[in-house]
């Protein structure tokens, strides 16, 4: 009787454990194979979802206004460089200055690029309070190369979020060469986001050019895609040759009123230099006038042959409905004088 108790505890036993040893087995195929389908997931939202979200993202930058401040350390030569730029854009019209807070001037202490829908145009000034001296201007066909070097140096400001150092991510996903040995989900300062490994082997001569070798990009996509941080292996062009080198970039971002990411800091590393942005931008607000992208507003003559439709001032507004006012008072004045008389 006691040994068929015993016979049946081991059985029971036995059962127990084999099936919680199929249980597990099975528990982590499943959770593997969940984990496999999550990382798949993501796979194919980065690739599906991301460039057009970085295409979207750059068209919105187009509404921001504001400015930043760079500084740049270069740890083995001992400088340091501070400048501050300044933005201002609408539909038509562009602005980009550039003030040495810091650091030796070369030629101008300040420079500005601007384009209008007539013209386009270059300032400078030896001093950051001195005069403005026109380096150069162009009119029509003559405006399209300072109108695109000033627009390039907006859009590469403004779009921080959706670049690796110069290379837009769209550019650089879309190398034949560009492919995905991984993605997978992190979490990152809080946020949920996608970490992209990345292969892209190819010939420096390649254009347009693109220093990334491979590395890693993790991406928010809550936020356009925009860029966390990215570790590059990145080739450059030296005096001996082609040069390795490792580049570090993290970017924070804000939410802002248009539910797009604005760019508050942006730090760069690189083979013992240390680049650091700050912004103060904005996207919200009346759009600046076109008036304020002319040669007019600084001071300055017109380009000979440009003409500028002049509003009308309040002050003749005001002058003009003045004297119909007197008019009217005089006539109802000479109506009431004479139909008084008539009664009398």
């Amino acid at each position: 009787m006691a040994a068929s108790r015993y016979l049946v505890l081991s059985l029971w036993l036995g059962g127990v454990v084999v099936g919680g040893v199929w249980w597990g087995v099975l528990c982590e195929g499943g959770m593997g194979q969940a984990v496999a389908q999550s990382g798949g997931s993501w796979r194919e939202r980065f690739l599906r979802e991301a460039p057009a979200a970085w295409k979207d993202y750059e068209q919105f930058t187009r509404c921001l206004q504001g400015s930043y401040t760079t500084r740049s350390v270069f740890s083995a030569l001992g400088i340091t460089k501070v400048n501050r730029s300044q933005i201002k854009q609408n539909s038509e019209c562009g602005m980009h200055t550039y003030e040495v807070m810091e650091g030796d001037v070369r030629n101008l202490a300040v420079e500005l690029q601007a384009y209008n829908s007539k013209y386009s145009f270059m300032l400078g000034r030896r001093t950051l309070e001195g005069e403005w001296l026109v380096v150069r201007y162009g009119v029509e066909a003559d405006q399209v190369g300072l109108r695109q070097q000033t627009r390039e140096a907006i859009d590469y400001a403004l779009s921080a979020p959706v670049r690796v150092v110069r290379t837009r991510l769209e550019d650089l996903v879309g190398q034949s060469t560009f492919r995905v040995v991984e993605v997978r989900g992190m979490e990152y300062e809080g946020r949920e986001c996608v970490a992209v490994r990345f292969e892209n082997p190819h010939p420096m001569s390649r254009r347009p050019f693109v220093p990334a070798q491979g590395g890693l990009l993790v991406l928010d996509p809550s936020r356009s895609w925009s860029l966390c941080r990215a570790e590059i292996r990145s080739q450059y062009l030296g005096d001996k040759g082609p040069t390795d080198g490792s580049e570090v970039v993290v970017m924070e971002t804000r939410v802002g009123k248009s539910g797009y990411p604005i760019p508050v800091r942006w730090t760069y590393q690189y083979e013992g230099v240390m680049v650091t942005r700050e912004y103060d931008l904005r996207d919200e607000g009346v759009e600046p006038l076109e008036r304020e992208f002319t040669l007019s507003a600084f001071g300055l003559p017109e380009p000979v042959g440009v003409e500028w439709e002049r509003p009308v001032r309040w002050y003749l507004w005001l002058t003009l409905a003045g004297v119909v006012c007197l008019v009217a008072g005089g006539v109802f004045y000479w109506l009431s004088r004479r139909r008084a008389g008539g009664t009398n």
